[in-house]
């Protein structure tokens, strides 16, 4: 994901998940690798 939509609809997701107490790690851990991914890319 390159495009800054395509930034945007992941954080909107990643916002949705972590409202969820048990889904709050995997998405940190997401959102870790995904900016991870986006930096190094």
């Amino acid at each position: 994901i390159n495009s800054i939509w395509g930034v945007m609809l992941q954080l909107q997701m990643w916002e949705e998940c972590a409202l969820w107490d048990v889904g709050k790690q995997r998405c940190q851990l997401g959102m870790l690798v995904f900016l991870i991914e986006f930096l190094v890319s």
